[in-house]
């Protein structure tokens, strides 16, 4: 007589403990994510500094510390000949178009996010937008586009950074990005956990030196090539030269031109990524427009 053997005449701890080996085994997914508001705030601008308040409330400063993460930052650039910032250089879309983009590219909905991870070779582009001939929309791509029937574009650049001002310059990549903020950075005010960091810039000579100042590092910056942006005596129409030659193209920076009246400025975009830990999403907080710096 053959016996047959059924889960029911298992033991009931037994049972237990078979269905808790199958749940953790199946690496049930851990999910980190907060509604964002505005956490990037500029507190103070002179003409050689700027600092940026960061401001998490209670509940994503416990989901930091709940899901065993650190926060950390990434930041994005354009360039314009316009000192205010929401200035915006194409003719379609709008400073609040940055934030789009990145929404579409990076940071998904509901915390369905990417990495960014955007490196090629020396370089390393935030994202191009650009405007298809005869369209009312612009459209956006991590890759570098096709331009062919395009009316206008630009480059959305990313920061390198070294340590020392003539050392070897990298590009910040998933999970600490351009740098990380300690939770033991963060101070309650009662409402919030706040922090700041800031930037020291000097735009006195042909290039501009350009500082960021966490809580706990600092680090030199450069362009999204590795190379320094120009500073006040420097001479603009060769940079913006460069600048249109870098690509094959050579359409990505044609809303810059070159006058006697032209100046140049940097105008920088932070977002804040859950970082790495006990989940398995990437989350992005909402770009925001955090400063704009003269370089020319």
């Amino acid at each position: 007589m053959i016996k047959r053997h059924c889960m029911s005449m298992l033991p009931t701890p037994l049972i237990l403990a078979l269905f808790l080996l199958m749940f953790t085994s199946c690496g049930i997914p851990t999910y980190f994510y907060y509604d964002d508001d505005d956490i990037f705030t500029e507190v103070t601008q002179t003409d050689t500094s700027c600092e940026i308040e960061v401001s998490l409330d209670y509940d994503a400063y416990a989901e930091y510390v709940s899901m065993n993460s650190t926060p950390s930052v990434k930041l994005f650039y354009i360039l314009t000949t316009e000192p205010l910032q929401a200035t915006w250089p194409l003719e379609e879309g709008s400073s609040s178009s940055m934030s789009s983009a990145f929404k579409s590219l990076y940071k998904g909905s509901g915390g369905n996010g990417t990495a960014w991870s955007n490196l090629s070779g020396s370089s390393a582009e935030g994202w191009f937008i650009y405007v298809k001939e005869g369209a009312s929309s612009l459209s956006y791509s991590i890759d570098d586009p096709d331009l062919d029937g395009y009316d206008e574009s630009l480059v959305v650049g990313t920061f390198s950074q070294s340590e020392t001002e003539d050392g070897t310059y990298v590009f910040g990549t998933f999970p600490s990005y351009d740098f990380d903020i300690d939770l033991a950075d963060f101070t309650s005010n009662g409402t919030s956990y706040d922090t700041t960091f800031s930037f020291e810039f000097d735009n006195s000579g042909e290039e501009t030196s350009l500082k960021i100042l966490t809580p706990d590092d600092e680090y030199y910056l450069k362009d999204f090539r590795k190379n320094a942006f120009i500073g006040n005596t420097g001479d603009l129409s060769e940079y913006i030269g460069e600048l249109h030659d870098y690509y094959d193209d050579g359409e990505f920076y044609d809303y810059l031109t070159v006058s006697d009246t032209n100046s140049l400025y940097l105008h920088i975009w932070a977002a804040m990524s859950g970082g790495e830990g006990d989940f398995n999403n990437i989350f992005w907080s909402t770009l925001n427009e955090i400063t704009t710096i003269k370089l020319y």
